[in-house]
């Protein structure tokens, strides 16, 4: 009979650990849901906090600024893409023209003054844009240097006509 009492023995001690697994089931739920309310308990105050310090506003607030300022930023690239690319050399060609063109209209050291400061003037308003130089080719080289042999010529010109030099 001794096979029976161990059998008996076995089956108290499982019914034993199957009451103390229960008991620890229920204990690990109840510390799970006490954990589960304080983390709750931690959010809603943490979002309490961020409401009194005007978060969400703050947050929308900045949301708008970097939406606005992302919009310019893209609209302002968008617009420089779609404009035409500048031609420097044939802008600065035919502006030197209209400056030879009215050097050789003046008939005095004055205009010719009035004229050269002029063309300081753009040259500086150039130089001012953030663009880099533009290269020449041969053409455009033969074509400036033409236009300045003629603006000198009318200039000389001009001043000469304001200043006789009578070689007697």
């Amino acid at each position: 009979m001794a096979y029976r009492s161990d059998l008996e023995a076995l089956l108290a001690r499982h019914v034993a650990l199957e009451a103390e697994v229960a008991e620890r089931i229920r204990a690990r739920d109840e510390v799970a849901r006490l954990l589960a309310e304080a983390r709750a308990l931690e959010e809603a105050e943490r979002q309490l906090a961020d409401r009194a310090a005007g978060g969400p506003a703050r947050r929308r607030t900045l949301i708008a600024a970097a939406m606005t300022a992302l919009t310019l930023v893209a609209g302002s690239v968008g617009y420089r893409l779609a404009q035409p690319k500048r031609d420097l050399v044939a802008e600065a060609i035919t502006q030197m023209s209209l400056f030879t063109d009215e050097m050789c209209g003046c008939s005095n050291a004055a205009c010719a003054e009035k004229v050269s400061d002029a063309m300081t003037k753009w040259g500086i308003e150039m130089a001012r844009e953030p663009q880099s130089p533009p290269k020449l080719d041969e053409a455009a080289t033969k074509r400036l240097t033409e236009i300045a042999n003629l603006m000198g010529t009318c200039m000389s010109t001009a001043m000469g006509a304001s200043n006789p030099t009578s070689p007697e």
